[in-house]
């Protein structure tokens, strides 16, 4: 169950809906080393006002079908060819986006090489676009292709990750309303480790430049993130402080173009469960707490505060599309948000998710749209048979 209050930030626009999904995993092992995996998906959305979109609802279709070939020892060679996810590092720019009631997915082929400390991935993928009530087919306007490389002998006591990603759309360059070739390369690192006296991090940067429609493309992003839990034992509480960033486009019309494009991301859990920004032309700071009252419950609380990085750009939403433009505002500030969310393993085949979110909006979207604040329960169950 899912849904929220003021939508785009209307006064009693609210829309309250049950989503439903069901997959099956088929998995068939004709030979050692050959591993054929299909898993056909069936989603609906009662409830769901119109237009129903292809997000929430895609009756019958196969989110994965895919073959797969690996070696066995201590360094294992792997080739994956087939519909299949993508998902590396924090998924911030690929991932499946599973909390979406359809998904992602990735026609394309994936070679890996893995040992005990380093594992690495070449690729080359169409993204899949979403059919409803047909079977999905891929996009043949849109390619990413790339290299990931994660290492836990790199740093001590830690997890680092380098990657290099392509991006070539023929007609989607980025920026939706743009026309025109996009073709542009995104390079980073990604780090995840423990620090003395309790303390981790977890950071990531990326920069970006190629070509949009004819002009040339920068930008760059990043987050970094530190926790101290209060006492040595895993249960016991742990204080986290974030901050996020995604350049924008301070100059529009100058001939260049320096809004960071976020790519393919899982984008729900980092920046606020309202799910109402992407990581384009942003700035965000949290802070907040994850609690594990026993052993099958992880309790967390955060508190959200988004501005935009300039006001000369547009307020991108979840999806990465602009949802408004106002470089006249007043104020770069978008709202304040507080989210509470609890996850329960009540057995191993069965999970709950309930969750709470409410938006204070700031003097930007106060004076871009209606101004509305919103406020948006969900529950989420999970059973595995």
């Amino acid at each position: 169950m899912d849904g929220g209050t003021a939508h785009d930030y209307v006064p009693d626009n609210n829309d309250f809906y049950y989503l439903h999904r069901i997959r099956l995993n088929i998995t068939l092992t004709p030979v050692k080393g050959l591993t054929i995996f299909v898993q056909p998906q069936h989603t609906e959305a009662p409830g769901f006002r119109a237009p129903v979109l292809p997000s929430v609802e895609d009756r019958v279709d196969f989110r994965a079908a895919t073959v797969e070939y690996s070696t066995a020892g201590p360094v294992k060679w792997a080739v994956k060819a087939g519909r299949q996810e993508l998902n590396f590092g924090a998924q911030r720019l690929i991932g499946s986006a599973n909390w979406g009631n359809t998904s992602r997915g990735y026609d394309g082929v994936r070679f890996s090489r893995e040992d005990p400390g380093l594992r690495l991935d070449l690729f080359f993928s169409t993204v899949l676009q979403t059919r409803q009530y047909e079977l999905d087919r891929w996009r043949n306007d849109i390619q990413l292709h790339g290299f990931h490389a994660s290492s836990k002998t790199w740093v001590k006591r830690g997890l680092l990750e380098l990657y290099a990603f392509r991006k070539i759309s023929k007609r989607d360059p980025g920026e939706p309303g743009r026309t025109g070739r996009s073709d542009h390369y995104t390079v980073g690192a990604r780090g995840v480790g423990k620090l003395p006296r309790r303390l981790d991090y977890n950071f990531e940067t990326a920069v970006q430049a190629g070509d949009l429609g004819g002009m040339p493309h920068r930008g760059w992003a990043g987050y970094w993130i530190l926790g101290y839990r209060i006492r040595a034992q895993e249960s016991a509480p742990r204080l986290i402080a974030n901050f996020s960033h995604a350049s924008g486009d301070r100059t529009p019309g100058d001939g260049r173009y320096a809004t960071f494009d976020q790519l393919f991301p899982t984008n729900h859990q980092f920046y606020g469960y309202a799910n109402r920004v992407s990581w384009r032309n942003m700035n965000e700071a949290m802070a907040g707490l994850d609690w594990r009252p026993y052993s099958r419950m992880i309790v967390n609380f955060q508190y959200h505060s988004v501005w935009l990085a300039t006001r000369r750009d547009a307020f991108y939403n979840f999806n990465g599309r602009p949802q408004a433009r106002n470089p006249n505002a007043s104020s770069n500030h978008l709202w304040q948000e507080f989210d509470i969310n609890a996850v329960w393993d009540l057995r191993p085949d069965l999970q709950f998710t309930l969750g709470f979110t409410h938006i204070f909006p700031g003097t930007y979207i106060r004076e871009s749209t209606r101004g509305a604040s919103v406020t948006a329960p969900y529950l989420q169950w999970r059973y595995t048979f």
